[in-house]
């Protein structure tokens, strides 16, 4: 290759092909002038023409500049990204979290290698969102072009601008702004309040116009504006900025979840997915990460009726693919001992699958959400290990989940949402069904003077199963038994009672599984739980 002289000038070849396969190569400050510069295959400039047009791709040149200005990879010196080792390996840039890098060209922006979140969208990594240096990197590059390594500190002299012919005195306008903005919330209840962020880069805007269906204000000139939301829905925000050298938009889709603050469900309630509608419904149930693969209504395979919801991970999602489904909104008004169940089905793919099963609440619509139950690996198979595509074959495949609720921070909550989201990892098709909401009211019957005792034991039981309690007046009782369902399974009394003590017993025919003993005595009503094991 033929260079111009490196004192003088920057160089960088622009080849058809390079003999090791990689796209681009440079050296640090230091190297002969031979070969002082840039060499860059042509598809790996930019984004247009020869270029194939991937982020990766256009920002090559940039990263490979990022050498020739003394910056090394963000996880080190060398060429291999993705090792453990790496996070003991330093980039000599005290702004860049230690990281083993990007070894698959991936972008998961809540990667954790090293301890803290990892900067994979730095020019500097491998990952295929490049969009940053930082501050600390920008210090180093400078204090390349200002040191006599390979003569860098000549180039920007006003006596080499002369000599090269690029002292002209042009003046370049201001480059228009590219739009961006963030909000640190996206689930809320209606009446709530959000902060909009501008984040727009490449140059400071001097003008903002935001609009925002269902928010009000529904526009606003400001940079950061405070919107309210209070009708429910799942609504879209534009950002449009100026400068002098012109102007740019962006328009997030589906950015904020608007929710009713009173949960339209009342507990208890059992979601079997046979009339739930469309999946996803508005604000109610909310698919994330709703490219390539992601939870869907299937008929595929169910524990009661015909559907079930369902996430295909024996193909198509990469490892560390995060999916979730949110549900509507359940209102805990009056309830105690809140809970939750629901079945799962799920085969792990091998001994080494990790795939992992989170399953959050959240009593504010969505704003905060804690974890109330997770299983990994083959902890969360119900089928063993299958390398074949997994569709559960009959019951025996199916289990019964329990989530902790720690009832006392959901009881009498106006709205609790819970959030399932599975995360791949060499795992297989996962299915969920039967989501019941379980609680007891702390009104009517308990609350009814009649009503002076009741119990219900053994609890679990074997099978026959006691009931026991007495009426300080006479009611009209029905007592029933219904599955997870909500199917009566069985009917105990259904009849006036006189004041005094009552004992039945139930169960002897029914099969292992959970149960709810549901009271009604003039209208007014107790549920209680039963687990029978046989």
């Amino acid at each position: 290759m033929i260079g111009w002289p490196n004192e003088n000038y920057f160089n960088i070849w622009v080849v058809a092909n390079i003999a090791s396969g990689a796209a681009g190569y440079a050296y640090f400050p230091g190297i002969s002038g031979a070969i002082d510069g840039v060499v860059i295959r042509s598809d790996y400039v930019g984004s247009i023409g020869t270029s194939n047009g991937s982020n990766y791709s256009a920002r090559s040149l940039t990263h490979e500049v990022g050498h020739y200005l003394n910056l090394p990879h963000t996880w080190g010196g060398t060429n291999n990204p993705g090792l453990p080792q790496n996070c003991s390996d330093d980039d000599f840039v005290s702004d860049t979290p230690n990281t083993i890098g990007v070894a698959n060209f991936s972008c998961d922006l809540t990667q954790v290698t090293c301890g803290t979140l990892d900067n994979v969208q730095n020019y500097m990594d491998y990952a295929s969102c490049h969009y940053m240096f930082t501050d600390g990197q920008k210090a180093r590059m400078h204090g390349a072009l200002n040191n006599n390594a390979s003569d860098r500190n000549n180039l920007h002299t006003p006596a080499n601008l002369i000599a090269t012919g690029t002292n002209d005195g042009f003046v370049g306008g201001p480059c228009a702004p590219q739009a961006d903005f963030g909000t640190a919330i996206k689930y809320i209840c209606t009446g709530s309040t959000l902060t909009f962020t501008d984040m727009s880069w490449k140059a400071a805007p001097t003008s903002w116009a935001w609009d925002f269906p269902g928010g009000s204000p529904s526009t606003s000139p400001d940079q950061n504006p405070v919107i309210t939301y209070n009708t429910p829905g799942v609504y879209d925000v534009t950002l449009t900025v100026s400068n002098a050298g012109g102007s740019s938009s962006v328009t997030r889709s589906q950015i904020i979840v608007v929710s009713d603050a009173v949960g339209a469900q009342a507990v208890p309630f059992v979601e079997n997915f046979e009339n739930t509608g469309p999946i996803p419904s508005g604000s109610n149930w909310m698919i994330e990460n709703a490219t390539g693969n992601a939870w869907g209504l299937s008929t595929a395979a169910a524990v009661s009726g015909s559907n079930s919801m369902r996430l295909v991970n024996h193909s198509g999602n990469p490892n560390g693919t995060v999916d979730a489904f949110v549900t509507p909104g359940y209102n805990f008004t009056n309830i105690v001992n809140a809970g939750m169940t629901f079945q799962l089905a799920f085969a792990a793919r091998s001994s080494a699958s990790s795939d992992q099963l989170k399953v959050y609440a959240s009593s504010n619509c969505g704003q905060n959400w804690n974890i109330r139950y997770t299983k990994t690996g083959l902890t969360l198979s119900t089928a063993g290990i299958l390398s074949a595509a997994f569709t559960p074959n009959g019951p025996s495949q199916w289990r019964l989940e329990t989530v902790n609720l720690n009832s006392v921070s959901y009881n009498n909550k106006p709205s609790v949402r819970f959030k399932f989201e599975y995360t791949q990892n060499t795992g297989n098709n996962i299915y969920i069904d039967d989501i019941n909401v379980t609680g007891v009211s702390n009104v009517g019957i308990q609350d009814v003077e009649f009503l002076a005792t009741v119990a219900v034991f053994p609890n679990p039981s074997a099978g026959l199963t006691n009931i026991n309690f007495s009426l300080a007046e006479s009611a009209e009782m029905t007592i029933e038994v219904t599955d997870i369902a909500g199917r009566v399974v069985q009917t105990i009394e259904n009849n006036k009672l006189q004041a005094g003590q009552h004992n039945y017993t139930f169960g002897e025919s029914l099969n292992s599984g959970l149960y709810f003993v549901r009271f009604v005595a003039d209208g007014n009503d107790l549920t209680q739980k039963v687990v029978i094991t046989k």
